[in-house]
C-alpha cells in the first residue's frame, strides 16, 4: 500500500535577477506511505485527524514554478545536494535519497531561485493526517465555503476569471457569472488605477477607505474604479494616504463615499491573531487547508491556504494548500505585481478582509492593526471606521 499526502513547505529567495518578468516558485512536502496501514480517527481542538499507523514513511517534495498569465517558460534546474535526493525535472519531483535539507537552483530566463525542501524518511512511525473540520467551527465553515464553491468546477480562465470582459480605455467591465465566486459580492476590490492600472489594487474597507500595501501604494490625486453588480463603474480619487506605521498597510481616503452599491469589506475581530482563545485554532491552521482567497493582477481569484495568523509580529502567514485539499489545483505563487493584491476568507458566503499581499508568503493582518487604521481614518478627515464580523457563533480554542 502506497498513499501520498502532500501538504506546503519553504517558500524561495531570489539569488539572481537581469530580466523584466518575475517568477513565482514553491517546494510542496509529499509524504509516501508504504507497507501495511492501520489507521483510526482522532479529533484535536477543531480539527479530525486520521492516525496512521506505518511501517514506512518518507517525505519529499515537488516544485511549483508560476510564470506570468500567457508566458511561456524553460526552466532549468541546478541540484546542489545530490546525496541527499535526485530530482526529476519533468515532474519537478525529488527522490528519497538520505535525510537532510534538498537545495536546488532554479533558473527561467535570466533569473535564478534557490528553494529548499526538507526530506526524510522514518520507520514504524504513526503520522496523523488531515481528515476533515470539526462541524460548525469556524475553520469548517471556511473550509467548506471555498470546496464547496469549486466543487464540480473545472480550473480554465472562465472560472478563475473575475470579469468575463474589460475595457480600460473606456473603464467599462462586465463580472464573470461562471466564476466559482459569481456569488459573492466582490465589489470592495478595486478593477483599475489611473497610474497602477490593474496592480496594488487593495480593497475598500469603508465607504471611503482603502487599504493597500505601502511599499506598492496608490497615491493623493490617484483616481480607482470600482464596478458594481450591475456592471456600473464607479470612480472616486485619493484625497490622502497615511502609513500605519511598523506595517506595510497604508490607509488611503477617498474624496467622499462611493455609491452603497459597492460594499466595504469586514474583518476579523482583534482577538483573532492573540495566543489565547481564538475561534480558528493553531492546529486548524498549520493543517493549511484553511482556504483563503486573492485577487491577482491578471483579474483572476486565486486560492492559498493560511498556516499563521498568532505571532506576535502581526503578520499572517500563507501557502500552497496540501495536495491532497481540493484547493491545491487552484493554487499559484504570487509573483511581481501581486503585491498590495487583497486577501480575504470566505465566511458565510461574504468576503472577510484578511489584508493586503506585503511578499509572496506572508501580509500584515489587519484586524491586528485596528485601532491603529481607525485613528488614522481620523486624521485623514472621516468619519468612518473598520466593521468587525462577529465570530460568536463559532466555538472558540485556547491555544
Amino acid at each position: 500500500m502506497s498513499i501520498k499526502i502532500i501538504s506546503p513547505q519553504l517558500s524561495s529567495s531570489l539569488i539572481a535577477e537581469s530580466v523584466k518578468e518575475d517568477f513565482g516558485l514553491a517546494a510542496t512536502p509529499v509524504t509516501t506511505l508504504s507497507g501495511s496501514t492501520s489507521s483510526s480517527l482522532s479529533k484535536s481542538l477543531d480539527v479530525i485527524y486520521n492516525v496512521v499507523n506505518t511501517p514506512k514513511s518518507t517525505t519529499t517534495a515537488t516544485l511549483n514554478i508560476n510564470v506570468p498569465f500567457g508566458a511561456t517558460y524553460t526552466a532549468s534546474y541546478n541540484n546542489l545536494t545530490p546525496s541527499i535526493a535526485n530530482f526529476t525535472a519533468s515532474t519537478q519531483t525529488y527522490g528519497y535519497i538520505t535525510d537532510g535539507t534538498a537545495s536546488i537552483n532554479v533558473m527561467v530566463g535570466n533569473r535564478t531561485k534557490n528553494i529548499q525542501s526538507l526530506i526524510s524518511q522514518k520507520l514504524n512511525t504513526t503520522v496523523a493526517l488531515f481528515s476533515s473540520y470539526v462541524t460548525n467551527s469556524l475553520a469548517y465553515n471556511i473550509y467548506f465555503s471555498g470546496s464547496a464553491s469549486i466543487s464540480g468546477l473545472a480550473l480554465n480562465p472562465t472560472t478563475q476569471n473575475i470579469y468575463s470582459s474589460t475595457n480600460d480605455t473606456t473603464f467599462t467591465y462586465v463580472r464573470n457569472t461562471a466564476s466559482w465566486v459569481s456569488g459573492i459580492n466582490q465589489t470592495c476590490v478595486p478593477v483599475y488605477s489611473n497610474t497602477s492600472g490593474q496592480v496594488y489594487n487593495g480593497m475598500l474597507v469603508t465607504p471611503d477607505i482603502l487599504i493597500c500595501a505601502n511599499h506598492a501604494p496608490h497615491s493623493t490625486g490617484d483616481i480607482l474604479y470600482f464596478l458594481d453588480n450591475n456592471n456600473t463603474t464607479i470612480s472616486k480619487s485619493i484625497i490622502g494616504t497615511s502609513n500605519i506605521v511598523g506595517s506595510d498597510i497604508l490607509v488611503a481616503r477617498f474624496s467622499s463615499s462611493l455609491s452603497s452599491s459597492i460594499k466595504p469589506a469586514r474583518i476579523l475581530p482583534s482577538s483573532s491573531y492573540q495566543g489565547h482563545l481564538v475561534n480558528l485554532s493553531t492546529q486548524a491552521q498549520l493543517a493549511t487547508q484553511v482556504p483563503c482567497v486573492w485577487f491577482d493582477q491578471y483579474r483572476k481569484i486565486r486560492i492559498a491556504c493560511i498556516n499563521t495568523m498568532q505571532l506576535p509580529t502581526s503578520f499572517v502567514y500563507f501557502s500552497p494548500p496540501s495536495g491532497s485539499s481540493p484547493f491545491f489545483p487552484w493554487y499559484v505563487t504570487p509573483i511581481g505585481g501581486d503585491s498590495g493584491a487583497p486577501l480575504f476568507f470566505i465566511i458565510n458566503n461574504e468576503l472577510i478582509a484578511i489584508g493586503a499581499l506585503f511578499t509572496p508568503a506572508n501580509l500584515p493582518g489587519i484586524s491586528s492593526f485596528t485601532s491603529q487604521i481607525n485613528s488614522t481614518i481620523i486624521a485623514l478627515g472621516s468619519t468612518s471606521s473598520l466593521v468587525t464580523m462577529s465570530l460568536s457563533a463559532f466555538p472558540t480554542y485556547s491555544q
